[in-house]
């Protein structure tokens, strides 16, 4: 199979946005994971949010990696132009869709299967 229109990058994050033209860019799928703080997971999806169509998937790694990547997936889900997320407990995806009036959000992965989330657990 022959694919050309996939663009594999393996770099650091900052240095890509800051010497690709990302106005003129759009992609349809973007796979982040790299720095798993807030504020760099944040920064990504603020940067990148000019290139997106209304075909775009993101798809954010280890959102329950640590406190601060949780806190960072529930802001991506309340995000203005996020109208789909879903959680599948390793990895949560987003759609912008502009179809979609009403903010959908799929939690594919039951609160028992995170025991951190639980006051047993401390």
């Amino acid at each position: 199979m022959n694919i050309n229109t996939v663009d594999l990058v393996v770099t650091e994050f900052d240095n890509y946005f800051k010497n690709c033209n990302l106005e003129s860019t759009r992609y349809n799928l973007i796979y982040f994971d790299g720095n798993h703080s807030k504020k760099a997971t944040l920064n990504y999806f603020e940067l990148v949010l000019p290139t997106i169509t209304n075909d775009t998937v993101w798809i954010f790694d280890d959102i329950h990696w640590s406190n601060e990547m949780e806190e960072a997936w529930e802001k991506l889900k309340i995000h203005p132009r996020v109208t789909i997320s879903i959680d599948l407990f390793y990895m949560g995806i987003v759609f912008i869709r502009k179809e979609n009036k009403v903010k959908e959000h799929y939690l594919l992965c039951p609160l028992s299967w995170k025991p951190w989330k639980s006051l047993e657990f401390f």
